[in-house]
């Protein structure tokens, strides 16, 4: 259970610390924005090389759970959430580039509460996930013994 739960933080991580490096160190500082649609496309295709890499390297179940759940949290708003953070910034009070960008955001119009309220709900769902899966392999392996 540890190394999907690892594997989901570090995925997720890297992914938005590429963001911060390349994105706000090199594109917003050099007013690069006529680029943003070639940034993006490359930025979700290291993120799916990414999810791609590590689910190979997990157990069947737990490569699903890990890409449902990365997948997911990079665009409920936690990606977002964490983008800040990691760059030791405030969430921003309106995030509105957010409200047709991820549709798994539940709550729109898109502010830093309504974005931290979605991104709160996703990982409660997960962590629920993650609970029933360890239960039921366990009750399987007292079952089978």
């Amino acid at each position: 259970m540890r190394k999907p739960v690892m594997a989901v933080a570090i995925t997720l991580s890297a992914w938005i610390i590429q963001d911060i490096l390349i994105w706000q160190r090199l594109f917003e500082a050099r007013h690069l924005w006529q680029f943003d649609a070639q940034y993006q496309y490359w930025h979700q295709a290291f993120f799916l090389l990414l999810i791609a890499l590590v689910a190979s390297q997990l157990r069947f179940l737990w490569s699903l759970w890990f890409v449902s759940v990365t997948w997911t949290l990079a665009n409920s708003g936690l990606a977002d959430i964490l983008y800040y953070w990691f760059d030791f910034k405030s969430i921003p009070e309106n995030l509105p580039w957010l409200d047709n960008l991820h549709p798994l955001i539940l709550f729109h119009p898109a502010t830093s509460r309504s974005v931290v309220a979605s991104a709160c709900l996703w990982l409660i769902f997960w962590i629920i996930t993650l609970i029933v899966i360890q239960y039921s392999q366990s009750k399987r392996r007292y079952m089978t013994a």
